[in-house]
């Protein structure tokens, strides 16, 4: 069973403490936090958001795999193929 520290993060088995899967993890958090914004922003930058939901779903893909977290890794591979769908419409 994972725990949980005071700081908030997950211990045990489970989460690899890797230093670069941890670097994986926290640059798809932001690519994903980054491409929400331009998302929203519903101007020509919008179309970059989905491009960079891609990237983030690609590394988040990476994250769960390697992790053995296969929900997240499914997630995120659904994930891709939607904002493939917003790159075609938003380039085309």
């Amino acid at each position: 069973m994972r725990q949980v520290s005071e700081a908030g993060n997950q211990t045990g088995s489970g989460v690899d403490k890797r230093p670069g899967l941890r670097a994986l993890r926290w640059s798809a958090t932001a690519a994903a936090i980054v491409a929400a914004i331009l998302v929203a922003s519903n101007t020509e930058a919008t179309k970059w958001g989905f491009v960079i939901f891609s990237v983030a779903s690609v590394l988040w893909i990476g994250a769960g795999l390697a992790d053995r977290i296969y929900s997240l890794a499914t997630l995120n591979a659904v994930l891709l193929v939607v904002n493939l769908v917003g790159i075609w419409r938003w380039f085309a």
